[in-house]
């Protein structure tokens, strides 16, 4: 019987634990885009941000996760490159412990010299 009062109290302190760390710290974290080669445009969730190489500030919470979902796309600047884009899931609702954020990493790397395994589909996002 102890045993099963001790796993609850266990299992209420990592949640509590893990809502609070969400509502701490910092609002944002810097993250340093590359790409290779470099010059490659960069967007976030639609709007243009710069070109690679550079840093953004990406809305995070406390524990370093995405604080919303995140589209990050890297557009080529020559003919035959293809866009690359990268996305990220993040939640704001703190009534559900269960939906866990990624977490931000500090460098995303954007290969545009990567090619489709099949050239005849056109994997461009226009």
């Amino acid at each position: 019987m102890r045993f099963k009062h001790l796993s609850g109290v266990l299992l209420a302190s990592m949640l509590w634990a893990c809502a609070t760390d969400r509502t701490q710290g910092p609002t944002s974290q810097s993250v340093q885009i590359i790409s290779s080669p470099p010059g490659a445009r960069i967007e976030v969730n639609g709007n243009y941000v710069g070109d690679a190489p550079g840093t953004i500030e990406i809305p995070s919470f406390g524990d370093g996760r995405f604080r919303e979902r995140t589209i990050i796309r890297a557009i080529p600047t020559r003919d035959g490159d293809y866009t690359q884009t990268k996305v990220f899931f993040g939640y704001a609702a703190f009534d559900n412990p269960y939906l866990v954020s990624d977490r931000i990493p500090q460098r995303i790397f954007f290969d545009m010299r990567l090619r489709p395994a099949n050239p005849e589909i056109d994997v461009n996002v226009r």
